[in-house]
């Protein structure tokens, strides 16, 4: 007859399998010269993981920071076979986004707000804003956007600051 303890050996190895599925751990190394930015992770106890894919949505991309927290699925529980979700960094993430706001930001300040009255483009942690149109004769600053029905021209900047 086939007691607790018989179910319990045979589920043991499944229920590691599980628990090794997902984990959080601490990025510490970035290496980024292949297809997928391959990133170095502390898990548990202070396992080091290297080679983890780190995925990015198409057509954006960013370079976390060493220190920065990622949530690592591992294929079949391999350890070998990390892919990272996500990577979050607590230390720089904005904490003063009203309900259906957005933000692109980096740990200078640099920051693009998206708001429902408009979007606010702050680049006061760097050197300047470069806005590259390909031909600098094109550029007028009053005059960002050309109505596509009636090919009016819009200003679209409302408030300039800085020098």
């Amino acid at each position: 007859m086939i007691g607790y303890n018989d179910i319990q050996r045979l589920l043991a190895p499944l229920k590691r399998k599980i628990f090794l599925l997902l984990g959080r751990a601490i990025l510490t190394a970035i290496k980024n010269t292949e297809g997928t930015m391959m990133i170095q992770v502390t898990g548990l106890k202070g396992e080091t993981i290297t080679d983890v894919e780190k995925l990015s949505e198409y057509g954006f991309e960013s370079r976390p920071r060493v220190g920065a927290e990622s949530l690592v699925l591992f294929l079949n529980g391999n350890r070998d076979q990390g892919v990272a979700l996500n990577v979050h960094d607590r230390r720089y993430r904005p904490t003063d986004l009203a309900d259906g706001d957005s933000r692109l930001y980096d740990y200078r300040g640099n920051k693009i707000k998206l708001t429902s009255t408009g979007i606010e483009i702050d680049a006061s942690g760097s050197a300047g804003l470069v806005l590259n149109s390909g031909d600098a004769g094109l550029w007028n600053p009053n005059t960002l956007v050309t109505d596509m029905f009636t090919g009016v021209a819009h200003s679209v900047i409302t408030k300039l600051q800085g020098s």
